[in-house]
């Protein structure tokens, strides 16, 4: 190898990152085809100034003063009890939740914030961590469990805005049911999956028949 060649790891684990981006496109698309319908705007990325990186995050924006009945059928524990009219939503698949991930979420917050000018009472992140996450490592990026189920909160003022949303651990109520295709526990998806054909598939994306 000469001096000029750059040694360079290969990815150990190719699989995950495409099951990753395969996730990221699915709950882009089930996200979009659920919302878009009952007024809520949703884009599956954005740019930061007039160039790249493009962000892989999905916003969500209200335009009304709060939720509407036909929105709430589709909007997860988390996300429904917030006030916010624009919500950032990043999904963690096969990724861990630690602190690098927290300050991430809430570096897109804030260019997010900065770019449309807003005030912060008015955006809000959630992540969503398919793997439940231990007291250790709850306790290593500061966060608590709030009196949702499910829902974790920050410690941290500074972190405030940003909650965590764990599909394993939230309730099947109908409006966590799309959210919970992406729980990392293959027996609570294929519960959920046969409760959702149970109901009125009309009801339900394209995109969530095809996970």
């Amino acid at each position: 190898m000469t001096q000029n060649q750059t040694n360079v790891e290969p990815d150990k684990h190719p699989e995950n990152n495409t099951v990753s981006q395969t996730s990221h496109v699915l709950f882009g698309c089930m996200m979009k085809e659920s919302l878009i319908p009952v007024n809520l705007e949703v884009e599956s990325s954005y740019e930061v100034g007039k160039g790249p990186p493009k962000l892989d995050v999905l916003i969500i924006r209200r335009t009304g003063a709060k939720w509407t009945k036909a929105q709430l059928e589709f909007l997860p524990d988390g996300i429904r009890q917030s006030r916010c009219k624009h919500v950032i939503l990043e999904l963690k698949y096969t990724e861990s939740i630690n602190q690098v991930a927290v300050f991430q979420t809430l570096g897109y917050l804030g260019s997010y914030v900065k770019l449309k000018a807003l005030k912060m009472d008015n955006v809000c992140a959630f992540i969503v961590i398919s793997k439940t996450p231990s007291q250790k490592v709850l306790d290593q990026i500061g966060f608590e469990p709030t009196d949702i189920k499910g829902v974790y909160r920050s410690k941290d003022i500074l972190l405030k805005p940003i909650q965590l949303i764990s599909p394993n651990d939230l309730s099947e109520a109908f409006y966590n049911l799309w959210i919970k295709l992406f729980s990392s526990k293959i027996k609570q998806r294929l519960s959920v999956l046969k409760k959702i054909m149970s109901l009125d598939i009309k009801k339900f994306s394209r995109a969530i028949l095809l996970i």
